[in-house]
């Protein structure tokens, strides 16, 4: 989980009714499940009871809400994790299936020293007594007014209780809204604070706020009917790059008259109002800054709402219009970032996920521009941290990545996407993803997707391992060169004999050591000895310097030899080699006890007697 996150999450938290008893209940059994009512904020609330629990690290993740799989589930869960798993988008009526889901969990939880908190569903008829009773918190809403007051206080704005009790606002604190809600108000507050430049006082800012948040959608929709349509598409393009120099606004709403078709005014230009009249006229001006924006306080969030909820038929046309401003070297970075950021906003809101993803793939097609790798990672993961729909995109990637021939562009952007964003809240997700771009035909890709995987497992034992054993079933199977490569990466001395934590070695454990000893089997006897002899000479110099884990090391390399004469023929001989070489590098004390158990071991195994290994 992304700690700047938390971290911000942790600054605003209002502690709200049920979960003092969920802190308890968590801290004593390691588990804990969260029902209470949509929009009371139990998300937020069971990421806090994780980090209230561990004062020492934020470092948690996310199991994903639509994985049944027992065995995956199984590897999902490492000794002394914690875990989070956000149920709230599931219907009710999907009981058995999540009731399963925690039938598996549960005990896994309990048996690896784990810690868990479920942000249950909002259930249809929850019985008041099964099996999960006893792990269920009911949570409620945390005070309206002290969520408002921790938002407002965070920006530096310091109302009075007077200011608080005004009669609008209390009464839409008084409505129950949304934690979403609170923080948008919140917000709007803030901006209005900003456009005023200080010379107003909170009474100002908040009317200014209710204002906007209760009647800028009429009033858009009232504005937009009374303009004809050079005007609307002037509107729609000034809401999309909000604070944006005038030059930047021209030539996106060209840009939208020309995709939309619109009839040009064959006048001569200088007949033309000019841009500062026409800005004027959709209730837009410049501010000190010389940067155009609306006159009103969240105008240009309810112009953007009001055309992609009545104009439908548009959305594809918008989403060709956004395609082709974007690669208008005339924008800024700036500009091009912020008007994908709100036309993400409007297709997911709309449920135009897919097309938000086909921009993605135009962006990043052979043939095309460059330069639209950052343009295309940013549309990306704004889909995949996506409450309702990160599931669906994940998924997309997923299946992409399993083409081995992806576009290189669109691969380079799946892999920055898996290791810089996926990667925080979905681990697990983002191994597989990565796993699959490391068997891409394209070097770049590969390499890419290789490097990345092996930092994210590097500092992670569980993920470690479960990488391995992916390894472990598919070398015997795919024989991939790209899969020899990542295992031989994958599976160091220096890694294998370290110590993460409190943990013991990975080299220790006796199904890593299976694991390794399948890997090894299939690369000694199915690769030619070039693409494996500086990692057996890596292996022995690892036994050199982590002697209490030598045997260990070494039966892995003997078990994978075992029985195939040939194999054992060459690693002596690579043996022999590797102790003269170190021995002239000064190591014959610490490098005799590996050559000499090594060659003992393969005397044996070869039921010959071969010359001993002599180090000089």
């Amino acid at each position: 989980m992304a700690r700047e996150h938390v971290a911000r999450l942790q600054q605003l938290f209002v502690w709200p009714p049920g979960l003092r008893r969920a802190h308890v209940m968590l801290r004593d059994s390691g588990t804990v499940l969260l029902a209470g009512q949509p929009g009371s904020g139990r998300r937020t609330a069971a990421m806090m009871l994780l980090s209230s629990i561990f004062h020492d690290s934020n470092d948690f993740h996310e199991l994903p809400p639509d994985e049944d799989d027992p065995a995956t589930l199984s590897e999902l869960v490492g000794k002394g994790d914690r875990l989070l798993l956000d149920l709230s988008l599931g219907a009710g009526e999907q009981r058995t299936g999540f009731e399963a889901k925690l039938r598996t969990l549960l005990p896994l939880v309990g048996k690896r020293g784990a810690c868990l908190v479920v942000v249950l569903p909002q259930l249809r008829g929850r019985r008041s007594h099964d099996e999960f009773s006893p792990y269920t918190v009911d949570v409620g809403r945390p005070s309206e007014t002290a969520v408002l007051w921790r938002y407002l206080r965070l920006a530096e704005i310091h109302p009075s209780r007077t200011d608080m009790s005004e009669g609008r606002l209390q009464r839409f604190l008084d409505s129950a809204p949304g934690m979403g809600e609170l923080s948008y108000f919140a917000h709007l507050a803030v901006s209005a604070r900003d456009r005023s430049r200080g010379a107003n006082e909170f009474p100002a800012w908040r009317d200014e706020a209710l204002a906007a948040f209760f009647d800028r959608s009429d009033q858009v929709a009232k504005d937009i009917g009374s303009r004809d349509g050079g005007q609307r598409a002037l509107s729609l393009s000034v809401s999309m790059l909000p604070r944006s120099p005038p030059d930047e606004i021209f030539t996106v709403n060209t840009e939208l008259l020309k995709v939309l078709r619109q009839p040009l005014d064959e006048r001569p230009r200088l007949d033309h109002a000019d841009l500062r009249q026409q800005l004027s006229d959709v209730r837009a001006g410049t501010d000190q800054h010389g940067l155009v924006q609306f006159d009103l306080l969240a105008y240009d969030a309810a112009v953007r709402t009001h055309f992609w909820t009545y104009y439908p038929d548009l959305r594809p046309k918008f989403r060709d219009w956004v395609r082709d401003c974007v690669q208008r070297k005339e924008l800024s970075r700036a500009a091009r970032s912020g008007l994908i950021g709100l036309y993400a906003e409007q297709s997911l809101r709309t449920a135009c996920h897919s097309d938000l993803l086909a921009l993605v793939r135009e962006w990043t097609a052979v043939g095309g521009p460059d330069h639209l790798a950052d343009e295309a990672t940013l549309a990306l993961s704004l889909g995949v941290e996506h409450e309702q729909y990160g599931a669906w995109f994940r998924r997309e990637i997923r299946e992409l990545a399993r083409e081995p021939d992806l576009p290189g562009g669109l691969g380079r952007v799946f892999v920055r996407v898996c290791s810089e964003v996926v990667s925080l809240r979905h681990p697990d997700q983002a191994l597989v993803r990565l796993h699959h771009l490391a068997r891409q035909r394209r070097d770049t890709v590969a390499e890419n997707a290789r490097a990345a995987l092996l930092q994210l497992v590097n500092t992670d034992d569980r993920l470690w391992r479960r990488l391995l054993r992916r390894c472990s079933l598919d070398l015997p199977r795919t024989r991939q060169s790209r899969d020899v490569a990542l295992f031989l990466d994958l599976a160091t001395p220096s890694r294998l004999a370290s110590r993460q934590g409190a943990g013991r070695p990975l080299i220790a454990d006796p199904e890593v050591r299976a694991q390794l000893g399948a890997c090894w089997f299939v690369v000694l006897r199915r690769h030619t000895h070039t693409a494996w002899e500086s990692h057996v000479r890596s292996w022995l110099s690892g036994a050199r310097e982590h002697p209490h884990h030598r045997e260990d090391l070494l039966d892995v390399l003997l078990n994978a030899c075992s029985g195939e004469g040939r194999v054992l023929s060459r690693l002596h001989l690579i043996s022999r080699d590797w102790a003269a070489g170190q021995a002239r590098a000064g190591h014959h004390a610490s490098c005799t006890p590996v050559s000499e158990s090594l060659d003992r071991r393969i005397r044996t195994a070869l039921g010959i007697r071969l010359p001993p290994v002599r180090s000089v």
